[in-house]
């Protein structure tokens, strides 16, 4: 199977929804939530989005389903990072757009996968997408379908908005794979144009997981370095595609 291509193309495509996530979540919380660089818990423990801070380490933007606004708490991978799944409504007629014919109608149309207007998937930057009914088939329905030469795991449908399983990319996938530094943590770190993941990566007290952990100002923003398989402040805007 094939990775999704971040810029420009949907991700099944990119763009964040996140259906009702808090923060970072520790596995074991105190008895309020207390607000750390990358935002605020969901309720109780300490969350900070560049690396725990004492304690127990996050395990997620979620704990359980109750977190959720009525989606479910899910694992991008075994035993990992958990975050709340949304869907896209299912479309159910004909767009009638002349730029680029409908693949379907409604789902009974398509030989596998679903059936979703283009534009209620998620994207990430670019020429605006064109607006056509398409069928999104899973990419993959276990780890070792994702081939592309990174380490990756198959998503689960509902992460990041993304109604089917997709490849993420994977430098880490659980805590335990996070020991370079004291504080590390295994947690989707996002692409650089848009609040959806890039991919799995540590994320140490003095790395990042959202632009938001580097500067309030634009003047720096967080990627994955793979060398290090962590988020880490790069000075400057990122470089998104018009």
């Amino acid at each position: 199977m094939t990775f999704r291509t971040i810029f420009g193309l949907s991700l099944a495509a990119l763009s964040l929804w996140t259906g009702g996530c808090g923060g970072d979540v520790t596995g074991s919380g105190g008895s309020g939530g207390t607000t750390g660089s990358g935002g605020t818990t969901a309720s109780g423990g300490t969350t900070n989005g560049g690396g725990g801070t004492g304690g127990a380490l996050p395990t997620g933007d979620c704990k359980t389903d109750a977190d959720c606004a009525g989606n479910t708490c899910v694992e991008v991978a075994a035993g990992g990072f958990k975050v709340c799944t949304s869907f896209p409504a299912e479309a159910t007629q004909c767009t009638s757009q002349s730029q680029v014919p409908d693949e379907c109608c409604a789902t009974a149309d398509c030989a596998v996968g679903k059936c979703y207007l283009s534009t209620d998937l998620p994207y990430c930057g670019g020429p605006a997408m064109a607006t056509y009914n398409r069928c999104v088939p899973d990419d993959c329905v276990k780890d070792a379908d994702c081939a592309g030469g990174l380490p990756s795991v198959c998503a689960p449908p509902g992460a990041w908005g993304n109604p089917n399983r997709v490849c993420l990319a994977a430098y880490c996938t659980s805590n335990a794979d996070c020991t370079d530094k004291a504080g590390g943590y295994c947690a989707p770190v996002d692409a650089p144009c848009c609040s959806v993941a890039a991919g799995l990566a540590c994320v140490y007290p003095d790395g990042c997981r959202h632009d938001a952990d580097c500067a309030s100002d634009g003047s720096k923003h967080c990627e994955i370095d793979a060398a290090t398989k962590s988020g880490v402040c790069i000075d400057g805007p990122a470089a998104c595609p018009a």
